[in-house]
């Protein structure tokens, strides 16, 4: 009898664990398990908001799986009308949830309806999955010298200094993290504007933190 010998899962944010999980499918099970069954496949990702629908394609010589997703890709959340609110990849402000899910990046500090925003949404879709889900917060930072630079706050607690146009570089992060290493911060700034390229937390930096708290 012909069992499932792999699986391959083609999805642009959603994680493929989360993918396996949800349908039950796993290798060694019965190929005549899954052979016909692309509706009940699809509908059991009924309750997961990123994922639209599923694609199921058996091959049944070789019993390899292909999973297709066709996901509802979000950029980010925006707090929005007191509340929290999912922003597509447009830069347009979706539907309420109670909180961000920490999947991708809040935005803090901008005119959601400016084109320095809509640029920066742009960009950061430009980054590669790995790159765009290091991310954490990005803010636009209005104090002092600093108006209209955005700053990123990474998962790690570093922090990146740059602009909407400049957000390609995030893609050379972890060599960037490295170099905050070797120097033993525990919590480090790349400045992308200056050219000053890892040095410790300052007040300043805490400020722009704190006041992106308070603007929410």
């Amino acid at each position: 009898m012909q069992k499932i010998t792999s699986i391959k899962v083609n999805a642009y944010q959603t994680d493929y664990h989360q993918i396996i999980d949800q349908a039950g499918i796993a290798v060694g099970q019965p190929y005549a398990r899954w052979a016909g069954q692309q509706k009940s496949f699809s509908f059991s990702f009924r309750k997961n908001y990123q994922v639209s629908s599923v694609d199921l394609d058996l091959d049944p010589k070789s019993g390899k799986a292909f999973i297709k997703v066709h996901e509802r890709v979000f950029a980010g959340f925006v707090f929005y009308k007191n509340a929290w609110h999912r922003l597509n990849r447009d830069s347009n402000v979706g539907n309420y949830v109670s909180v961000p899910d920490g999947r991708s990046p809040i935005y803090t500090g901008f005119n959601l309806h400016s084109d320095y925003f809509k640029q920066t949404v742009k960009n950061y879709f430009k980054l590669g999955q790995l790159s765009r889900s290091a991310v954490s917060q990005i803010i636009l930072v209005s104090s002092g010298s600093r108006t209209k630079e955005i700053a990123i706050v990474m998962n790690d607690g570093n922090l990146v200094y740059t602009s909407p146009a400049s957000i390609g570089k995030l893609e050379l992060y972890p060599q960037m993290a490295a170099v905050i290493r070797q120097r033993n911060l525990n919590r480090g700034v790349i400045d992308l504007i200056s050219g000053n390229f890892a040095r410790p937390f300052n007040d300043q930096d805490q400020k722009v933190l704190n006041d992106a708290d308070n603007r929410r």
